[in-house]
């Protein structure tokens, strides 16, 4: 087992720092081999693993060094206490998401019979999240990619949650989508939309660029506020008045997705920072009058 442990550190430590090396290797020993922390820190019942568990770390272990994330190694992730199937087809969803979900969870905690709309919805797991969280609530999660709905709707029906439709819709011509315009109006719309600029690619980890969807992640330089300028639109048209508009943002945008949804007449426009300090979300309310 010592083996197997060091051919994990080994591989890691190459594309990762040692604090993500050890939660790293730490997960694949609970998730694969059942053991806790305290065994893992005390190597009981790591000693004498079985070879076919050892077999498994150790084919893991060769799709990690080529960057291959662990959540993809493993085909799934926990999000919110959730068991998620991840893929190429979508992102590998962060904790920042995580405290996206929450926000609209606490504006809707005490409401019954809401309606929400998940824009560029990957994995599902802010739908299917905000769908089990949310009593009485129903959701509509919309992605571009067929591949990435698939996969949403794999994991809807692993998680048994039946109160979503997933809908196959580009934002960017989302006004001209009849399946769409003959939906009801929404309560909030919530999107965690492509908002990295290409320029930002060279700073970002082998692991992310070669193995997560590109669509899902890149805008264009000189258009950062795309996605967000086209769902402020189409949100005129679908939100009831004084629904609520949740985003995730880049850092580097937050007070200019402000301006923009200020232009464009909403109103209760704050900027949020996440857990680690940065500006991340924007919280934005339709105006009543309009």
């Amino acid at each position: 087992m010592k083996n197997t442990i060091e051919i994990l550190r080994k591989v890691l430590s190459p594309l990762y720092d040692a604090g993500e090396v050890k939660a790293i290797t730490r997960l694949l020993l609970e998730e694969i081999c059942g053991l806790t922390y305290a065994q893992i820190l005390l190597n009981e019942g790591t000693k004498k693993l079985p070879r076919e568990q050892a077999e498994i770390l150790e084919q893991y272990a060769q799709r990690l060094a080529k960057g291959e994330p662990v959540q993809q190694v493993m085909g799934y992730t926990w999000f919110r206490g959730r068991k998620f199937k991840v893929n190429r087809d979508v992102l590998v969803p962060r904790p920042e998401t995580g405290e996206l979900v929450q926000k609209v969870v606490d504006n809707f905690v005490n409401k019954s019979g809401i309606t929400l709309l998940d824009i560029g919805t990957g994995s599902g797991c802010i739908a299917l999240s905000l769908a089990a969280e949310i009593n009485h609530s129903f959701i509509t999660a919309i992605d571009l990619s067929t591949a990435a709905l698939k996969t949403a709707q794999e994991n809807a029906k692993e998680l048994n949650i039946s109160n979503i439709e997933f809908v196959q819709a580009d934002i960017l011509k989302l006004a001209e989508n009849a399946d769409i315009n003959r939906l009801s109006t929404f309560d909030a719309i919530v999107s965690n939309p492509p908002y990295i600029c290409q320029h930002e690619a060279v700073d970002m980890s082998k692991n992310v660029l070669d193995y997560e969807p590109s669509m899902a992640l890149f805008v264009p330089d000189d258009d950062p506020l795309l996605f967000y300028r086209a769902i402020g639109q189409y949100a005129q048209q679908c939100l009831k008045n004084g629904g609520k508009l949740f985003f995730e943002i880049n850092e580097a945008y937050g007070q200019e997705v402000c301006r923009l949804l200020e232009s464009q007449s909403y109103q209760q426009v704050q900027l949020h920072q996440d857990q680690f300090g940065k500006d991340r979300f924007v919280l934005a309310e339709k105006n009543n009058s309009l």
